[in-house]
């Protein structure tokens, strides 16, 4: 009897699956093996002629100065973005909780409040804003003797610009995430730290932090994979400009597929950046491949 109930939980199991993994294959993993089938031709969007040329669209890429600027660009986005990203999630964390009721729920609100807005209409504001003639940014910091900056026009400045409005939208989401893990853990930990004596930081580094990393490689992954991902901001506000300084990846490949219609390469890029993204977060999930329980 028991062996014919675990056989039908099996099968049940089993069969309630099967539309899952449908979905998955057909939305995840058949768009990447196609992806790569397409990078093996030099496929076209202006000719019907498809002809296989093989790793000659891989070859081509990673000979292209352009390809190494855009991945350039997108290390330096993503190293702030995971870094110094990281640490205003939690350090917006911090502040909220040590505020009590209501004035901590006010202030998660004001910092979440940007998480929830759009990217598309928030990359267009921030342009206004970052005009270094009549942007309001150059406005109110003439009044306290800094600026007028080029912001966005600026080739040292714009990448730069484009993270910050980045960090300013999204510092919420990861915020969040943090207080969720800031909440499990234990008072009694805090109690007995306390008790022989800890100060705050003491408390922090030996009780806090460690207890956070199964939240903070979660932020860092997510971080990461929106961090190379990065499009909507930068389509919007720069372009990839001025010149080639806020060229990242995706950027690359929606101006190859999309602009000189060459999907084959572009296909080959977006599978340079899957591979990249893979070893990247494979890596992460090493370090911090400890136990988290407590």
């Amino acid at each position: 009897m028991k062996a014919r109930l675990r056989r039908e939980q099996t099968r049940f199991v089993l069969l309630a699956l099967i539309p899952i993994g449908a979905c998955f294959f057909l939305f995840a993993i058949y768009p990447i093996l196609y992806g790569f089938y397409i990078s093996l031709f030099d496929w076209s969007l202006v000719s019907p002629r498809k002809p296989f040329v093989g790793l000659e669209n891989y070859a081509d890429v990673v000979t292209d100065p352009l390809f190494w600027t855009s991945l350039r660009n997108t290390f330096y986005f993503t190293l702030a973005t995971v870094g110094v990203g990281t640490f205003f999630c939690l350090a917006m964390a911090l502040l909220v909780k040590s505020f009590k009721q209501p004035w901590n729920i006010i202030l998660m609100t004001l910092i979440f409040a940007p998480v929830v807005a759009s990217q598309s209409p928030t990359s267009l504001l921030f342009s206004w804003m970052y005009q270094p003639t009549f942007g309001v940014l150059n406005y109110l910091l003439k009044y306290v003797g800094l600026g007028p900056y080029q912001w966005i026009t600026s080739s040292s400045q714009a990448l730069a610009s484009v993270w910050l409005m980045t960090q300013w939208k999204n510092v919420g989401y990861g915020m969040i995430i943090f207080l969720a893990g800031l909440n499990t853990i234990p008072t009694e930990f805090y109690e007995a730290a306390a008790i022989d004596g800890a100060t705050g930081w003491l408390k922090f580094r030996y009780i806090t932090f460690p207890l956070l990393k199964p939240i903070t490689l979660f932020v860092v992954v997510t971080g990461t994979i929106f961090a190379v991902q990065i499009f909507t901001p930068i389509f919007i506000m720069t372009g990839g400009g001025p010149g080639t300084s806020t060229l990242v990846m995706v950027q690359h490949i929606y101006d190859v597929g999309f602009k000189f219609f060459s999907m084959g390469r572009a296909s080959t890029l977006a599978m340079l950046l899957f591979v990249a993204l893979f070893f990247v977060t494979l890596i992460q999930f090493k370090s911090f491949r400890e136990n988290f329980e407590y």
